[in-house]
């Protein structure tokens, strides 16, 4: 991912571009870094993002720890709406089987079954590695207009 992740652009593309993150504490609040905080940390923050906590470890960036955003919902629409500002919300789950109708969210899940979240043979991780991707480009090609 750090390789991947182009953090000029990000910060660069005109956009208020943040991550919804969990700091792994008893609280479990959500946060979002965006702008400054994502200097130096924009893959770290995509890393921690997706930290599916207690399964994979906690993510620690500049010296705090953290996990999926959506730690305790599949999705964090209102808080990212009503408390960070945000007008559209991008989210990959991984368990709903039917697509949000709020247009203002970019809602990508699963065309298919991908199997046990805790099945970590190769060739179901190379399955679902593909799949996700395919299942994002469908999704963009087909209904964002916010890129375009």
């Amino acid at each position: 991912i750090k390789e991947k992740v182009n953090e000029e652009a990000i910060l660069n593309s005109g956009i208020d571009v943040g991550f919804c993150v969990t700091p792994s504490t008893a609280l479990l609040k959500p946060q979002v870094k965006r702008g400054e905080d994502l200097i130096g940390f924009a893959a770290d923050y995509v890393i921690a993002s997706s930290s599916c906590w207690p399964v994979f470890k906690a993510y620690k960036v500049n010296g705090k720890t953290w996990i999926d955003g959506g730690y305790k919902s599949s999705h964090n629409a209102n808080f990212l709406y009503e408390q960070s500002g945000c007008d559209k919300v991008v989210v990959v789950d991984l368990q709903s089987k039917t697509r949000s109708t709020d247009t203002n969210m970019v809602h990508i899940i699963a065309s298919t079954d991908l199997g046990s979240f805790l099945d970590f043979t190769p060739d179901q991780i190379q399955f679902n590695y593909q799949q996700g991707y395919k299942d994002a480009q469908n999704y963009f090609e087909k209904y964002v207009t916010i890129i375009k």
